[in-house]
């Protein structure tokens, strides 16, 4: 039972992981588009992009927080 619990924490670890990488990598991409944009003069679209990078990335942040908790409090409520 122990093991089963071992197991799928660790897939969902991974998954947490893997969809990590990829919107650090979707955000790097709006972040090179942005810049592109700015150095093109188009400031109206870079700037939107600017602050859609400026709220993804906390938001990812808390997320990965967020299940850190839940996980720890969910451990413990097991434990009890």
């Amino acid at each position: 039972m122990n093991s089963e619990k071992r197991k799928r924490q660790i897939e969902l670890d991974t998954a947490l992981v893997i969809t990590n990488r990829i919107l650090d990598v979707v955000i790097m991409f709006l972040s090179i588009f942005a810049f592109t944009y700015f150095c093109n003069h188009q400031f109206g679209v870079s700037l939107i992009l600017i602050i859609l990078d400026a709220i993804i990335i906390p938001i990812n942040n808390g997320y990965q927080v967020f299940h850190y908790i839940h996980d720890k409090i969910q451990a413990l409520k097991s434990d009890l």
